[in-house]
């Protein structure tokens, strides 16, 4: 809970026992997130703890405006993946419908793997937004624009 989370008097972000790894992402907190990523690696969703969601969301997923609210909200890989659309938009405030979609993908590809319609989905690029993404959000007329 951020309750027990604030700045210190030169604005440095504190937790009880200075815990880098649930502090927002900056150049300090980079190394600790990347390190609990690469232990997560062969550890299912549902057993990752709090920081480790936090780093993914942050880090791999590219989405660390939704930081604050995940470490707040989320204390582990299980709690992630059992949110429905409207805890993700109000519970960690992804108000975007792409940006839900784009967790929801991932989510599902660490769910099953071998079952994922689209793999590394945190690495999406333009070709795919214009070919899968945006028809499925009903939106293939803007496809053109990513092209």
């Amino acid at each position: 809970n951020t309750s027990n989370s604030s700045t210190n008097g030169s604005g440095q972000w504190t937790t009880p026992g200075n815990n880098t790894s649930i502090a927002p992402l900056s150049e300090e907190t980079y190394p600790v997130k990347l390190r609990l990523l690469e232990e997560a690696q062969h550890i299912p969703l549902d057993r990752w703890k709090a920081p480790t969601v936090l780093a993914w969301i942050e880090v791999t997923l590219g989405m660390p405006q939704y930081g604050a609210l995940c470490a707040e909200n989320v204390r582990s890989g299980k709690v992630l993946l059992e949110l429905s659309d409207n805890e993700l938009e109000s519970g960690l405030g992804i108000v975007h419908a792409m940006h839900r979609k784009k967790l929801r993908l991932a989510i599902e590809e660490l769910r099953e793997p071998r079952l994922c319609r689209y793999p590394t989905i945190a690495t999406l690029g333009h070709t795919w937004v214009a070919t899968e993404w945006l028809p499925d959000l009903g939106l293939p007329i803007y496809a053109e624009n990513f092209a």
